[in-house]
Parts: C-alpha cells; structure tokens; sequence
C-alpha cells in the first residue's frame, strides 16, 4: 500500500478503491481493513447478520440475514451446494468474504485432556455452559449446540 499512495495525482482528494474477494487472512484486503484507514464494505453472498448499505445521498439499503446478494446468478440453492461440495472454510472465504487460515476453526485434539470418569459437581470451583444455537428451521440448518465446561485447579 506504500508504494500505491506515492502514485496519487492529488494526495488529499485521490481515493483508492480496492475491489477484491478475500482469499486469504493476509491479503490485501486484510492488510487495509487492519490499518483502520479505509472504509470497508463487505457484501457476503448470504448475510450472515444485518446490514445497513448506504446507496446514495440519504438511501440506506438493508440486507437482513440470510439475505443472498445476487440470487439471480447465485440462487440459495446453488449456494449450499457450493458449501456442502467445496468445504466450509473454501466457502467462508470465496464467498462469505471471511478466509480461514489452514485448519482454523478447527478444534486442535492434541490440546485436549481426556478422563476416565466425569469429577463430582461438588469439585468443581466453577461451571460455564457456551450455547451456539441454530438461528433458522431450515432443515439444512446447523444444530443448536451446548458445551459445559467445569474448572478445576485452574484447568478446564
């Protein structure tokens, strides 16, 4: 980005307009909306929350969730068949505009501990349960999911 601002023909009033799909956690794209000096504009191809476009003077477009950004080329359908055949982490990237680093969102085994047998409720300093729960009826819809976790002498 360094190089490209030395080329403005008017430092003050030029813009620099980057339109890209995000492929990578360190890509360009990564490295302007880190900088804090952008505006960035992300458009998934299914909104994954609400969003509020400006359009023009005094015009706010409102994409609600679950909303598909152009389903005349891309209809739902097609969309969750380039999910199920591609991978969620090929998908989160081309095209919710979110890339996940190698194995990322991915749970990493080997930092787990096991037990033979569950500890007394009564040993445990602390319980935490954590909900991630399924936001639609839709039958191809993730599951609502709950984890309890219990701390122990500071281990979980």
């Amino acid at each position: 980005m360094n190089s490209l601002q030395t080329r403005l023909d008017n430092s003050v009033k030029a813009a620099i307009v980057a339109i890209q799909q995000r492929l990578h956690e360190d890509d360009v794209a990564g490295h302007m909306i880190a900088s804090g000096e952008y505006y960035h504009l992300n458009l998934p191809a299914i909104a994954a929350e609400e969003q509020r476009i400006p359009i023009g003077p005094g015009k706010i477009y409102i994409r609600r969730p679950s909303d598909v950004l152009f389903p005349q080329l891309f209809p739902p359908e097609r969309l969750e068949s380039l999910r199920r055949n591609g991978g969620e982490q090929f998908f989160s990237g081309q095209y919710q505009q979110n890339p996940v680093p190698p194995g990322g969102n991915r749970l990493n085994w080997s930092h787990w501990g096991t037990y033979d047998e569950l500890p007394k409720r009564h040993e445990l300093e602390l319980v935490v349960q954590s909900w991630d729960t399924g936001m639609t009826a839709d039958p191809e819809s993730d599951y609502s999911a709950c984890t309890t976790w219990g701390c122990c002498e500071g281990e979980w």
